[in-house]
């Protein structure tokens, strides 16, 4: 049993808010999304058709003896038997919510951690002409530098913090590194700022040179605080537009979020780290919403095209039946801040409205009937591809015919199975 601690209200209301319900209760895809949500037999009695209608955010059973209905913390209450601290902790890591300081000061908007990071924003932010001379040379607009809290990090980094903050939690906040010997070094120095959230909550920050040195960016190192692999880039800035259109552009860097932004493109953002991860895909869909568009965008160069390849893996393994999941893939060499600042917002609309549907693009890169051998191969690379799909059984049987009828033989997949 967890300790007992009190999350402030508005703590609980973005768990809450963060859930897609469907995920929660049937996270196998056992039963037929809609745009709805799913309707399922009910749990709490005994049910001999499906009663129970699953939407976004809460639960009901419309059969007249039972009535059961709630949101993903009451499920996890009644279906799981978790108390509600433990449902709140359980919901909040699959998230990727810092829940480390309730009210009790532990952690929160009230932590050391939180006041660190917050302290160093507020520096990088002293000095945001200079990230915002390079940032507009760049073409972005002051109106996006602002909006995005865009700062600089000078030769001395954080060092200014020193006077106020003890250096555990200067350490622990991802702004110094231990060197030996009791010695702190700065992460951050001469460095454009870009801060990160994790819902409302400042997660940590990422850095870039404003020259060809390397490594051409510093992220905060991996913490309790600060996880790569379910932050997203952008998406407080972009969350109310992503809701507004139902749709998501996912596109590889800062700058290109930043570049769409001063153009007018409000639904960017960006996956932290190298490779679009499942955390990644879910937030970005819980942004989106249940039957709306997420639409992946690469460089038109070679590792653009394995990074889509490798998104459009992971959108199988990880898609419902009803949403809708799109590849752009840019001419070679140019990426959308480059067309963008030279070609100007028209030929980014010319490419944007000519992305594929991922079925499309993955029928062009994998089925070949040219020879015997070149269909033998395309029939092992759709069986490991249909294989992956895990919880979209309308689609899964749909493009398994699709391909079955390119390739003339079976693939295996009846009903959905």
């Amino acid at each position: 049993m967890a300790e007992y601690v009190k999350w402030p209200e508005e703590t609980i209301k973005r768990v809450r808010e963060s859930v897609y319900l469907p995920d929660v209760i049937d996270p196998d895809g056992r039963y037929r999304r809609s745009s709805q949500g799913i309707v399922m037999h009910c749990p709490f009695h005994d049910d001999s058709d499906p009663s129970m209608a699953v939407y976004d955010r809460h639960y009901r059973c419309f059969s007249g003896s039972c009535g059961e209905s709630g949101d993903a913390i009451e499920w996890l209450k009644r279906q799981h038997h978790m108390s509600f601290q433990e449902a709140v902790m359980t919901l909040a890591r699959q998230a990727g919510i810092d829940l480390d300081s309730p009210i009790n000061g532990r952690c929160g908007s009230d932590s050391p951690i939180a006041s660190v990071l917050h302290a160093a924003k507020h520096l990088f932010l002293e000095k945001q002409g200079v990230a915002s001379d390079y940032l507009t040379e760049r073409g972005i607009t002051a109106e996006v530098v602002e909006r995005f809290e865009c700062g600089f990090a000078h030769d001395k980094g954080c060092n200014s913090l020193f006077s106020s903050f003890n250096r555990d939690h200067l350490k622990e906040s991802g702004l110094y590194t231990d060197i030996g010997e009791g010695r702190l070094a700065n992460v951050f120095k001469n460095r454009c700022m870009f801060p990160i959230y994790n819902g409302s909550s400042l997660a940590g920050f990422a850095g870039r040179v404003l020259d060809n040195k390397k490594p051409k960016y510093k992220n905060s190192p991996d913490s309790d605080t600060f996880r790569k692999g379910s932050l997203v880039f952008g998406l407080k800035q972009a969350l109310p537009h992503i809701q507004k259109a139902s749709a998501a552009l996912v596109v590889e860097g800062y700058l290109d979020v930043l570049s769409l932004a001063s153009h007018g493109v409000d639904i960017a953002v960006s996956a932290m780290g190298t490779a679009l991860t499942e955390d990644h895909y879910r937030k970005i869909r819980r942004s989106v919403g249940h039957g709306g568009e997420i639409v992946f965008c690469f460089d038109g160069d070679a590792a653009g095209m394995v990074a889509a390849k490798k998104a459009a893996i992971k959108a199988l393994s990880c898609m419902v039946d009803g949403e809708r999941v799109s590849i752009l893939t840019l001419p070679e060499n140019m990426d959308p801040d480059e067309i963008l600042n030279h070609h100007g917002v028209q030929a980014w609309n010319f490419l944007f409205e000519r992305r594929e549907l991922l079925s499309a693009f993955l029928t062009r890169n994998i089925i070949s009937i040219e020879t015997p051998e070149s269909a033998s191969a395309s029939y092992v690379k759709a069986k490991e591809m249909i294989g992956r799909i895990e919880h979209a059984p309308a689609f899964k049987k749909a493009l398994s015919d699709s391909w079955e009828r390119c390739l003339g033989v079976s693939l295996g997949v009846n009903n959905g199975a």
